[in-house]
């Protein structure tokens, strides 16, 4: 009895840890994406008169639809994997499809006075965390694909492969 106690108290360190380290993240990424929301709401309104002169871009347009995008990928949410596989490959493309609108706006149609703005910089910052998401989503279960297969592949006794030890 004595042993079994002991042997729990050491688990529930590790366990308090893993629940701690989790805790910070999710705290520090809900600050993060806070911080995301404030600085893009400032710039826009701080930038939009510099936007509006700048006839050919559509980089404010591309920031705010961005700001308002967030949300999707924050608050996905399913209990199948099936249909949490299609959440996560449509929030691929939907961030890569806004990462491309991003990086025409920032690179070919952005005017010289709006490349030394603060709304180029957010705007940066949103191709920089489309791309990443748009990476992580459609390259990520493929991936996972191939390692379920091949899991469930080698748990699955093979009923042609011939047994010599008889």
């Amino acid at each position: 009895m004595q042993r079994q106690s002991v042997s729990q108290d050491n688990e529930s360190p590790n366990e308090l840890l893993k629940i701690c380290c989790l805790g910070i993240l999710f705290i520090g990424l809900l600050v993060s994406v806070v911080v995301y929301l404030v600085f893009s709401i400032v710039f826009l309104i701080e930038d939009y008169n510099i936007s509006n002169e700048c006839k050919g871009s559509n980089l404010w347009e591309y920031v705010l639809v961005s700001t308002i995008l967030m949300f999707p990928n924050v608050s996905v949410k399913s209990d199948k994997y099936s249909t949490l596989a299609i959440i996560v490959v449509i929030i691929g493309v939907l961030n890569l499809c806004m990462s491309i609108w991003g990086g025409i706006e920032l690179w070919d149609y952005s005017c010289h006075d709006l490349a030394e703005t603060n709304l180029w910089k957010i705007g940066l910052a949103s191709f920089i965390l489309q791309v990443s998401i748009a990476s992580l989503c459609i390259m990520v279960p493929p991936i996972l694909l191939c390692y379920f297969y091949t899991k469930e592949d080698t748990a699955q006794p093979n009923p042609l492969k011939i047994d010599t030890n008889v």
